[in-house]
Order: C-alpha cells, then sequence, then structure tokens
C-alpha cells in the first residue's frame, strides 16, 4: 500500500528508527566515485561543501585525484536512489583549465525535481579526499566537516560552518576559520590568521605575522618569527618562542609567555579575571610596566627606562609574575 504524503510525513516523525532503515520510507544510499584529472599547474582547488569532511593533500606531478565517499537519503528510495546515480555518473568534479572546482550539488536535486517533504528528510553529504600537486591553491568552504590540508604551497583559505581544522606544511599565508571547532597549524611559511568562535588554536614553527581569534578556547604558540595578535574571552594563553611584538588578549583566563625579548620589541599583555607569567632567560633588558588592580606583583627583572624592549602587563583581579630563568624565586 502506497502512504499518501501526511502519513509518510506521520511515519517519518513518530517512528523515526523504521524510517532510517533500508526497507522503510526514509532509505540511505552509499557509494564512492574517484576522478582523475591530468593538470597543468599552478593548480586552484575551489571546494564548496554543504555537510562532510574535505582532505587536500600533496601528490604527483601533473595529476589531481578526487575520491568521494558519499551518503545520500531521500524519500522514496528510488528517489535516493536516483540522485546517488546522478553523483556516480556525473560526479561533482569540474577541471576548467587550471581550475578544479568540487562540490557543486545543485545539479542533482534539480534533475530530479523538489522533494515534496522538503529538506529537512533529504540530505546528501560527501566526504572528499583529494590529491594535487605541490604547486596548489586552495579555497574551502564548508557547513559541517572536518577540514585537513598539507604539503601544498598555497596560499590557502578555509571557512567552515563547523568542524575541526588541521593544516601542515604550506608554503604561503593560511586564513582558516571555523564557527565551533579547533583549529591546528605546523610548519606554515607565511602570515597565519586563524579564528573560531568556540574551540581550542594552536599553531607551531610559523614564519610570518599571527592572528588568532577565538571566543571561548585556549590559544597556544610556539616557535613564530612574525608579530603576534591574538584574543580568547575564556580561555588560557601559552606562548613559547615568539620572536616579534605581542598583543596578548584574555578576558577570564592566564597568559603564560616563555621567549626571549628581542630589541625594539614591545609585549602588551591584558587579562580581565587572569594571571600573567612572563619567564625571560638571563640577561633581558626591558622597561616594564606591570599592573594589577586587586592582586599581586613581582618582577625578578629590574625594568630600565632606558632598555631598548618593553613588558607591558595588565591584569583586573590576577597576579603577575615576571621571573628570569635562573634567577631566584618562583
Amino acid at each position: 500500500m502506497e502512504l499518501q504524503p501526511a502519513a509518510l510525513l506521520e511515519a517519518l516523525v513518530l517512528r523515526p528508527g523504521r524510517a532510517r532503515g533500508g526497507g522503510g520510507p526514509m532509505a540511505g544510499v552509499k557509494g564512492e566515485f574517484v576522478r582523475e584529472f591530468s593538470v597543468e599547474e599552478p593548480v586552484e582547488l575551489v571546494v564548496t561543501a554543504g555537510s562532510g569532511d574535505v582532505g587536500v593533500r600533496r601528490g604527483p606531478r601533473g595529476k589531481v585525484v578526487v575520491q568521494g565517499t558519499y551518503y545520500v537519503r531521500a524519500v522514496p528510495r528510488s528517489r535516493a536512489e536516483r540522485l546517488a546515480e546522478l553523483i556516480e555518473r556525473h560526479p561533482p568534479v569540474e577541471l576548467r583549465g587550471r581550475e578544479i572546482r568540487v562540490g557543486d550539488l545543485v545539479r542533482y536535486t534539480a534533475e530530479v525535481g523538489p522533494s515534496f517533504l522538503g529538506e529537512v528528510f533529504e540530505g546528501i553529504e560527501i566526504d572528499y579526499e583529494i590529491e594535487v600537486p605541490e604547486r596548489t591553491e586552495a579555497r574551502v568552504e564548508i557547513g559541517s566537516g572536518d577540514v585537513e590540508v598539507w604539503g601544498i604551497a598555497g596560499p590557502v583559505r578555509i571557512s567552515a560552518g563547523s568542524g575541526d581544522v588541521e593544516l601542515r606544511d604550506i608554503a604561503a599565508e593560511v586564513e582558516a576559520k571555523t564557527g565551533s571547532g579547533d583549529v591546528e597549524a605546523e610548519d606554515v611559511d607565511g602570515d597565519l590568521v586563524v579564528g573560531t568562535g568556540s574551540g581550542n588554536l594552536e599553531a607551531r614553527r610559523v614564519g610570518g605575522d599571527l592572528e588568532a581569534r577565538t571566543g571561548s578556547g585556549d590559544i597556544e604558540i610556539a616557535d613564530l618569527s612574525g608579530d603576534l595578535d591574538v584574543t580568547t574571552g575564556s580561555g588560557d594563553i601559552r606562548l613559547e618562542g615568539v620572536k616579534g611584538d605581542i598583543e596578548a588578549r584574555a578576558g577570564s583566563g592566564d597568559i603564560e609567555i616563555r621567549s626571549g625579548l628581542e630589541s625594539g620589541r614591545v609585549w602588551r599583555l591584558r587579562s580581565g579575571s587572569g594571571d600573567i607569567k612572563v619567564l625571560l632567560p638571563s640577561g633581558t633588558e626591558a622597561r616594564l610596566e606591570l599592573e594589577s588592580r586587586f592582586g599581586e606583583v613581582r618582577s625578578d627583572l629590574k625594568g630600565s627606562p632606558d632598555a631598548p624592549a618593553a613588558i607591558e602587563a595588565k591584569t583586573e583581579s590576577g597576579d603577575i609574575r615576571v621571573k628570569v630563568e635562573g634567577g631566584e624565586g618562583k
């Protein structure tokens, strides 16, 4: 007996277990596809995906390989099968000169027509594994899913509604932002801009300047050649080996720095309700401006008004500690 639209909607809402079953009114179809192209370099990769993970990795020269693993859910099952057939026959991958475009799903739903139940009970999720030559620039925009990019020249730009982002071994500048998720970057030769609404940010071995923002999460930075500008609303900031100027702000968290202070550099550290701790090598000279309204301020370093570098640390209700490693005190 064929269910009328009202009865089918009731079955989906009241009996979700049956709805997701292989023989129920709401069915899922899984499958895979692979597309391979010979390309001229440099390559420009553009990925736009609604839902699914994206991995971009360095592969052989002159070739791009896109492997997709998809899951289609639709009502009735014949509609899901039809959508899956279209994806396998014509995967969402296009070559336009040096540009590879991945992820356009509009044509599939346009070809089969609108679903009478709407988008709530229908969706296409595709995980992508993409191999590209080293000389590739990448732009990835997804609604939800994790993104991983490594081993390419760049630049790289990533935007995700929700999901973690991981970047490794990128030769140019990188910009990576996610609404909710962690961001991790290693071995970026150019400038790095990272941000998340809620999540942790971690970066190591960055050759340029770094800007990091998180609404709620910790920030950890190590081995930075350029200037640093970091902000967290609620979380701790831990810094090590920063060669440039530092602007660090924490709304309700601690700030800790372990680094040499190079000549001509200025560190500005602000926390609303957290401690600030600075660990310096012996022999450091700096102008000091340390202020806590309701906490304790202690410093091993005797500030010098004529020093070529400066440390400015302020907190409302936390302690400030400047310690020279190898010196006395804790």
